[in-house]
């Protein structure tokens, strides 16, 4: 089995804790004049152009909902991601349809095949230490809870819990945007200055991860660390469609539906308070370490 991503998602891609391989778009190519007659290509985003690429091989399965499928696949499948209440993980098994696997797995069963792989992954950090990950952002792709919010709950955090180190992770833009990062010895911002391979790093030495949801939220979750995370109560934002892959999670996420959380503005997101957040990391943290 054979993974192909962008150059930018290889470094992520290729953390996962599964026995897969994974490729680029560069480097897949030349290996692909010599398709074998038994290759299956499963597009789980349609890609025009790797689609080009993949011409060769004689079984090529895609969405029936993206135009590019039915002029480059020739196996359709008929499924709603928008409409669906299914967790975007369960989704993709959809897929598997075309070689005939109608099995869709319960997102508690997804969960424990996670688990028991990233289980061999997890990085111990010195016990003297709680390393906290804060990722306040999202890129766009959600309604986010603030960055405000998240910079209040850091000094919290430090100030109520001696033995705690934050640390804060984002681009370089997200950066330029929001300075008000609080002055303290343990809270060290580093957005715009990790590579990709870097802020995975700094994520597996992580004890928690808290952020909106996003993709450092989801690698968080991938290698079993404790996530917090924030959903608006938007049905193709939510929560049962994106919360991370563990057991070891906190999801706050107001009761819906919201006609206002799309506006950017919206009270319930926002109206979940830094304290609130701070009492439930802490029965966490002393529960189970």
């Amino acid at each position: 089995m054979v993974f192909v991503v962008s150059s930018y998602a290889y470094p992520f891609v290729k953390e996962l804790p599964f026995r897969i391989e994974v490729a680029t778009e560069k480097t897949i190519r030349e290996p692909l004049q010599n398709v074998r007659e038994d290759a299956c290509i499963i597009f789980a985003y349609p890609d025009a152009r790797l689609m080009r690429y993949f011409r060769n091989a004689p079984l090529k399965i895609a969405t029936s909902h993206r135009f590019v499928s039915w002029l480059y696949c020739n196996r359709i499948i008929n499924f709603s991601r928008k409409k669906s209440l299914l967790h975007e993980a369960q989704l993709n098994f959809h897929l598997l349809r075309g070689i005939g696997i109608n099995y869709i797995p319960s997102f508690e069963e997804i969960i424990e095949m996670v688990s028991q792989n990233a289980l061999e992954t997890r990085e111990k950090p010195p016990v003297d230490t709680f390393n906290v990950v804060i990722h306040p952002h999202s890129g766009g792709h959600t309604v986010e809870w603030g960055f405000n919010n998240f910079m209040q709950l850091s000094e919290i955090l430090v100030s109520s819990h001696d033995n705690i180190r934050i640390t804060i992770v984002g681009s370089k833009a997200e950066r330029a945007a929001f300075r008000d990062v609080p002055l303290h010895p343990r809270i060290v911002d580093i957005r715009g200055e990790t590579t990709p391979q870097q802020l995975i790093d700094a994520i597996k030495k992580a004890d928690l991860f808290i952020g909106n949801s996003s993709g450092p939220m989801h690698i968080a979750g991938i290698l079993h660390k404790k996530v917090v995370a924030f959903f608006p109560p938007v049905r193709w934002l939510s929560s049962r469609r994106w919360s991370p892959l563990t057991p070891h999670s906190i999801i706050f996420e107001p009761a819906g539906p919201c006609d206002k959380c799309l506006s950017g503005a919206c009270p319930c997101l926002h109206g979940i308070t830094p304290q609130e957040v701070h009492k439930k990391i802490s029965e966490v943290m002393i529960s189970t370490g």
